[in-house]
Order: C-alpha cells, then sequence, then structure tokens
C-alpha cells in the first residue's frame, strides 16, 4: 500500500554480471564494443575540467549460475561505490529490458584511472545492450545520462565541461538526457549545451529514453515490445475488486463511527479536520472513479480514505489520552499492541500457507507480499520507536511517538490489504508456473539492483544533505526518514524485515517468493527515491508532500515514456494468454494518479515503474520473450568493437 502519508576525473574497473538471455545461445567466444565515459573534475589549479575516457565491455559465457560482481582496479580505491553501483544498474536494467535470465553470462567492464558517480548508468547500459547483441558502437560517440528501471533517462551535473572533455579527444556526437537544454558551469555561468557542442564542433543531441540512445550509438534499432492499447482488467478480476471497494468502504465507515465517539474536543484540531477532510475528498473521488467503471483506482482511493480516516481516529485518542493520562499515559497504551501483533500473525500463517501455483497467483501473490513487507517494516520501526522513547516528555518526544503512532495504523491496514490479495489471488487459475522457472536467480540480482540504487542515494542524496546541514549521516537518515515515509519503509525492511523473512514466511517456494517481491519492490522503491530527490529536485513541505520540482519537462517526459513502456510489457503477457490483471490494476491505479497533483504524479511515474517490472518479472518466469531474438555469443564475434561516425 502505497501511504498518503558526479563523476569525477579518469581503475581497471570490471564489473561481473552472470545471467543468461532465454533465446540466447552463449558460446566460448566473447565479444567487446567501446563506450566513451564522460566525467569532470577539479584541474590542478581549481578549474572544473571534462574528460572522455574509453571503456571495454565485454560478453561471453559462464556456467556459474548466479549473480555476482567483481572490480579490478589498477590502484587501491580507484573504484567508487557510486560508479559501481552504476554499472550494477546497467547490468539489471539491460537484462530486464531484454528478456535475460541470470544465470550463465559474464559481463565486464574495463577502465583505466578513477572514476566515481551515477551518471554513466545510460552509457553503460547501451554498451551491455550492445556487448550482447553483437552491434557495434560509434567510435565518436561519448553519452552522459543516470538509467531508470524502465529504460528512462535522468539528468546529470557538469554536462558543459564534459562537452568540452569529448571535444577535446575528438568526439563529434555527444548523447545528454533530453531536458537538460542549459546547464550552470563551475563559474556560474549560464551555458546553452547545444550551442556550446557546435561551437567545439561537437553535435549534442538530448535523450530521454535508452532506445533513442542506442540507434543514434549503434545505427541498430534495440527491439521493443510492440506499441500497445491501454491494459484490460477481466471482468472476473473486477468483480473481485468490486467486493474490495464495499470491504474498504465498510473501513472507512467503521473509522468515522469511532472518530464521531471520540471524547472532549480531541477530534477538533486543525491536524485532526485535515486528515478527516481528506479521507472525505478521497471517498469523493473514489465515487466518481466507480461511475466512469475505473475500479482499480477507485478501491486506490477507497484505501486512501481509510488510512486517512484511521489516522484521524488515532491522532484524536493519542491527543485524548494524553490529556487526560499524560506523556507516560500515552506512552503505555501506544506500546500495548498486541492487537497488531495477532494481525501480523494471522497474514504471516496466509503468506506461508498459500502459496501461488499459477502465474496469475504469483502475480498478485507478489504484491500481497509487498503489502504484508510494508506492514512489518511499519511495525517494527514503531515498535522500536517506542522501545527507546524518551523518558521525559517534551516536544520532540511527542513527535517521535506520535510518527510512531501511525505508522501502527499504516502498518495495520498494509496486513490488511496484503490479506485483500491473497483472497483475490485465490480465484485466479491461468498457467502453471513452470518448473526450474528462473525466479530464485531474477530475485537475487534484483536485490543487487536495489542495494545499489539505496547506496547511490545515500551517496547523491543523504550524505550531501547531512554535510550541508553539519550532522552525521545516521543523523540525516532519521531525519529523512521522519519526513519521507517510503524511506521509512526502505530503511525498515532492510532493517528488520529481509534478515528475517523466513520467520514470516518459512523456508519454502514462500520464501523465494517474498525474496523476489523484496527485491523487485525496493529496486522500485529506492529509484523512485532517486528520481524525486536527485534527478527531479523536489520541493517538498514539512508534510512531506511535493509541492514543486525542479524540472518538470522531465516529470512529463518520463510519465509518457513510463505509461507507453507500462502498456507495452503488460500487453506482451496478455497477448500470450497470462491474465495480466494485477499489473493492470497497478497501471490503472498510476494512470490516474499521473494527472493529480504533484505527490501523486511522482507516485504514478513509480507505480508505472512498478506495473512494468512486475510485468517482466512474469514474463521471465513464464518464458515468454518480446519477440526478437538476441544474437548469439560466437567466436568469431569477438573482435569488432567500434564503427565509423555516422550522422
Amino acid at each position: 500500500m502505497r501511504s498518503p502519508l558526479v563523476g569525477t576525473a579518469p581503475v581497471l574497473f570490471m564489473l561481473t554480471v552472470l545471467w543468461q538471455a532465454s533465446d540466447l545461445a552463449i558460446a566460448q567466444g566473447t565479444r567487446s564494443v567501446v563506450v566513451h565515459v564522460l566525467t569532470y573534475g577539479k584541474a590542478s589549479d581549481g578549474s572544473a575540467v571534462g574528460h572522455c575516457s574509453p571503456v571495454t565491455i565485454s560478453a561471453d559465457g559462464n556456467a556459474n549460475g548466479s549473480a555476482r560482481v567483481g572490480f579490478f582496479e589498477s590502484e587501491v580505491g580507484g573504484t567508487g561505490d557510486q560508479w559501481r553501483s552504476a554499472g550494477w544498474m546497467a547490468a539489471v536494467t539491460a537484462a530486464m529490458l531484454t528478456d535475460f535470465d541470470p544465470r550463465t553470462m559474464r559481463v565486464s567492464f574495463e577502465y583505466e584511472g578513477r572514476i566515481d558517480g551515477p551518471s554513466a548508468g545510460a552509457l553503460m547500459t547501451c554498451g551491455v545492450l550492445a556487448a550482447v547483441r553483437g552491434d557495434k558502437v560509434r567510435a565518436d560517440a561519448a553519452m552522459t545520462g543516470t538509467i531508470n528501471p524502465d529504460g528512462s533517462i535522468g539528468p546529470v551535473g557538469g554536462i558543459a565541461h564534459k562537452i568540452s572533455g569529448a571535444a577535446e579527444k575528438g568526439m563529434t556526437l555527444v548523447l545528454i538526457p533530453g531536458s537538460v537544454r542549459f546547464d550552470i558551469d563551475a563559474d556560474g555561468e549560464r551555458i546553452d549545451l547545444v550551442e556550446h557542442g557546435d561551437k567545439l564542433g561537437v553535435k549534442v543531441i538530448g535523450v530521454f529514453d535508452v532506445y533513442h540512445a542506442y540507434k543514434l550509438l549503434t545505427n541498430v534499432e534495440l527491439p521493443r515490445d510492440p506499441e500497445a492499447h491501454t491494459p484490460q482488467v477481466t471482468l472476473a478480476a473486477q468483480k473481485e475488486i468490486r467486493k474490495k471497494l464495499s470491504v474498504w468502504y465498510d473501513r472507512y465507515e467503521q473509522s468515522l463511527t469511532s472518530f464521531k465517539e471520540l471524547k472532549n474536543t480531541a477530534g477538533l484540531s486543525q491536524e485532526v479536520i485535515n486528515l478527516y477532510q481528506q479521507g472525505v475528498d478521497s471517498i469523493k473521488r473514489s465515487g466518481e472513479l466507480v461511475e466512469e467503471g475505473e475500479f482499480t483506482a477507485a478501491l486506490w482511493d477507497r484505501i486512501f480514505a481509510a488510512v486517512c480516516g484511521y489516522l484521524a481516529l488515532e491522532t484524536g485518542r493519542c491527543r485524548y489520552t494524553y490529556a487526560t493520562r499524560g506523556y507516560d499515559g500515552l506512552l503505555e497504551r501506544l506500546r500495548n499492541n498486541e492487537w497488531l501483533e495477532d494481525e501480523v500473525k494471522r497474514v504471516s500463517s496466509r503468506m506461508k500457507n498459500e502459496v501461488p501455483r499459477s502465474l496469475d497467483q504469483l502475480s498478485v501473490y507478489l504484491i500481497a507480499c509487498d503489502a504484508f513487507v510494508e506492514g512489518i517494516a511499519l511495525q517494527r520501526l514503531a515498535k522500536e520507536a517506542l522501545a527507546n522513547a524518551p523518558d521525559e516528555d517534551s516536544e520532540a518526544a511527542l513527535t517521535l511517538i506520535g510518527t510512531a503512532a501511525e505508522n501502527q495504523i499504516i502498518g495495520w491496514l498494509d496486513l490488511k490489504l496484503a490479506g485483500d490479495y491473497l483472497d483475490l489471488a485465490a480465484g485466479y487459475e491461468g498457467k502453471v508456473i513452470p518448473e526450474n522457472a528462473p525466479w530464485r536467480q531474477a530475485g537475487d540480482y534484483l536485490r543487487r539492483a536495489s542495494s545499489a540504487n539505496l547506496a547511490v542515494f545515500d551517496a547523491v542524496v543523504v550524505e550531501p544533505a547531512a554535510q550541508q546541514l553539519s550532522v552525521a549521516g545516521s543523523e540525516m537518515r532519521t531525519r529523512l526518514m521522519f519526513r519521507d515515509r517510503n524511506y521509512a519503509i526502505l530503511r525498515g525492511a532492510e532493517q528488520y524485515v529481509f534478515p528475517e523473512l523466513s520467520r514470516y514466511f518459512g523456508d519454502g517456494d514462500a520464501l523465494g517468493y517474498a525474496f523476489l517481491s523484496t527485491s523487485l519492490y525496493t529496486h522500485i522503491r529506492a529509484a523512485g527515491l532517486l528520481a524525486k530527490y536527485y534527478s527531479l529536485d523536489a520541493e517538498l513541505n514539512d508534510s512531506g508532500y511535493v509541492v514543486g520540482v525542479g524540472r518538470e519537462r522531465t516529470l512529463a517526459e518520463w510519465l509518457t515514456f513510463s505509461e507507453d513502456q507500462a502498456r507495452r510489457s503488460i500487453a506482451l503477457l496478455q497477448d500470450n494468454g497470462v491474465d495480466a490483471s494485477p499489473c493492470a490494476q497497478m497501471y490503472g491505479i498510476a494512470r490516474v494518479k499521473s494527472r493529480r497533483d504533484l505527490t501523486q504524479q511522482m507516485e504514478g511515474l513509480v507505480g508505472f515503474w512498478s506495473a512494468d517490472m512486475h510485468a517482466r518479472v512474469i514474463r521471465l518466469v513464464s518464458g515468454l520473450a518480446q519477440g526478437a531474438p538476441a544474437a548469439s555469443l560466437e567466436p568469431a564475434a569477438a573482435e569488432a568493437e567500434s564503427v565509423p561516425a555516422n550522422e
């Protein structure tokens, strides 16, 4: 449940990732391509300077059967954490975009010098794809930009200096993120990047996605799923969703009934009134969507309304307890949460025992796992906060335990939602999950991608903010967890849930599916945080809502591309006899959100990524490919690595 609430200067770098394309015959030969990475840093006199250096990317076969990464440096510490993370992201994104299976393929990146930063992610993705497919890369082209899970490309810094570095190395084409037409150089001067390149004899082209970039770099179209219409939720699934509409409306009504019974003036604070009104507005929107036949988005609005209703109720109850029993009484009330522990045990038992058999059941089960893990993460965060709450009453202490109270309520409703998804899964039949399907391996490399994303987020967002405020990184992470519940969920899951998955899911297939789900959705959440705080430069108010973005065009272009990408991925499933209604539900909710305020637009973007990646995972498990097979790795293909310039 979604709650309401730079690269430096130019190391021998070897990144090894194992996978197998499901339709790719891997031989003993090696393919290599050369791409040109752009970086910038400080010269000896302190001025900013750009660099352009070659990266050799090689692909060959490996029968090890598990994902792994290896780094080989020409000097100690030459390879930075952000660069390694970008390499993982490139490998995983390339694999997911082309239906690879993570078992018997090895890819390596070889780079001389020192390097760090996430800004080569898009170029590395294109290079991996070219090496695997056997396509040749232009010798005079360079590129900069981050990479998102669906293949869209994000903004980076220092582009003007990078273009200058490219010109010095004889590059005639530089690809940059599509929305970055102007950049600020080290002297604070605003530069038109296209004009800057033209003066240096370099053609600068903005690209928003890996498909456009790949065509410009290789003069070859990267295979993509066909265009598709809006994915449909089956009538049978709609019938079950409409039942859940009634369930969540009843939950909302129950919260209002209890809210109206609040004693004294506990329910009359502005905070409580605002929450109450948000619930009322959400119920109204839900009714309008029902009239339009948009049941999945209507269900999300009713879930949101129930969240607001119960948060208003809980806030009022906390205010009343504090007024009548003081700080100690409030702590005692919140620590007495057996009701939440009982819900955890009940849903955990279902998660262990109701293991999916068909692809459609698996699709719903993965979403149920995500809701369950989110609920557990919030429950554990609340428990830890309450256990370590200050002994003395203070404004900071009240804020701490107030957040814990909110997390308990949202976690409880997440567990309810997980149970609802299990109810829906029971009604699905469809194709049986193939034996030896690579879902364990998929979870393994998605887990690495999520760790990479989180590491980059800490490096480019958390640590700079900590330095600016002169606080420790751990303190900055704690502050951000209070402000951004998605970040809190991510950190809570990493710390408390992932190490104990077997406690909740047992040691059978349910545990493996839970690992796949947590890896998938952690990867997407971390990418969403990077997009919000780094690529889009979002501005948040004190309540954590997005009130502005520094790059509006980037957000608009991403929403358009990600919606189209999700449509295509889901259609391939449905065209091959897989129901895919759960993916269509995610798409439908994201589509409605993408037309609302900035906070929900950001949620819609991540929703499209979720629908697309979820569909790709089900495709991987089912053995379906996107159609055009990748070229085989024959030994004779090892020598060609670049092509001449080609306008």
